[in-house]
């Protein structure tokens, strides 16, 4: 199964035996919301917040946290704020997406739970680089080699809110 140059990945073939072994709770792949570090009420109170501010709070609040950052605006006697905790408490809840997986970070049983682990195997080639396997609702799993470049293991339903666990592993070059 060649997915992209000098990559070729193979189904794991699974067993009663052996798929126990696997872990469902499969990393997601790196991305920008890897960076938040801070539970989200501790991001609230960087800018000293109510959950559940206003857009427009959230700007004035990280306004006045920049102000009194500020090395000419802050008494010497009085902790300095973090800069760099501000502008990314202010990043995380200025955007509706970040604020919503910094939320679902918090909760992992908001996580998504893989219902079967389901071999690359059992799919059906989709073309040079995609694979589909019927889910039982009349909807398809559907990943590509892009994703399993990535290492989205989790994959979910075209058409309802199930989600598999796709195993395969890159193989070794021969």
């Amino acid at each position: 199964m060649c997915v992209s140059p000098g990559k070729h990945y193979k189904p794991l073939h699974l067993s009663p035996q052996n798929a126990s072994s696997f872990s469902l709770a499969s990393s997601p792949p790196q991305s920008q919301f890897d960076l938040i570090k801070h539970s989200l009420m501790d991001l609230y109170a960087v800018l000293n917040l109510a959950p559940g501010a206003s857009p427009a709070e959230i700007k004035a609040a990280y306004h006045r946290a920049l102000l009194a950052a500020h090395p000419d605006k802050n008494n010497a006697s009085q902790p300095t704020p973090d800069i760099a905790a501000i502008k990314d408490a202010y990043r995380v809840l200025s955007s509706p997406a970040l604020r919503a997986k910094a939320k679902a970070d918090q909760d992992p049983l908001k996580r998504p739970r893989p219902a079967q682990v389901i071999s690359l195997a059992d799919f059906d080639e989709q073309g040079a680089d995609a694979w589909a396997h019927a889910c039982r609702c009349g909807g398809a799993y559907a990943i590509t080699g892009a994703e399993m470049d990535r290492g989205v293991h989790l994959v979910p339903c075209t058409s309802c809110s199930e989600v598999v666990w796709v195993g395969y592993e890159l193989a070794e070059e021969e």
